[in-house]
C-alpha cells in the first residue's frame, strides 16, 4: 500500500496518489507524515497548490508534525501557482516552535 503510494507520487500522478491515500485511510490504513509528504510532493510538481495545502492541513488536524522540507514543498507549490498569500501564511507557520 505504501509502495503503491510511493510509486504514484514519484510518477507525478498526484490525483491518483491523493485518491489512493484517501482510500487507504478509509480502509483503516495508519498513515503518517511521510505518506502526506509523498502526495504533497506530487501535488507540488504539478502545481496543485490547493491539494497540497489540504493534505498539509490534514496532517495538522491529526497531530502529525510536518518538518521544514514538508512545508517548503507546499510553499513552493503555492508560489509557483501565484498563491503568495497562502505561501506567506505557511511561512509564518514554519517559525512555530512545535515544528520538528
Amino acid at each position: 500500500s505504501a509502495s503503491l503510494l510511493h510509486r504514484l507520487a514519484n510518477e507525478g500522478k498526484w490525483n491518483r496518489a491523493s485518491d489512493t491515500l484517501n482510500w487507504l485511510v478509509s480502509q483503516g490504513f495508519q498513515h503518517d507524515v511521510h505518506h502526506i509528504k509523498m502526495v504533497n510532493g506530487a501535488c507540488a510538481r504539478d502545481q496543485q497548490w490547493l491539494h497540497a495545502f489540504v493534505f498539509l492541513t490534514r496532517a495538522s488536524c491529526i497531530s502529525l508534525s510536518i518538518d521544514n522540507p514538508g512545508y517548503n514543498t507546499v510553499i513552493s507549490a503555492c508560489g509557483k501557482s501565484g498563491e503568495w498569500p497562502k505561501a506567506l501564511e505557511l511561512l509564518t507557520k514554519v517559525g512555530n516552535p512545535t515544528l520538528k
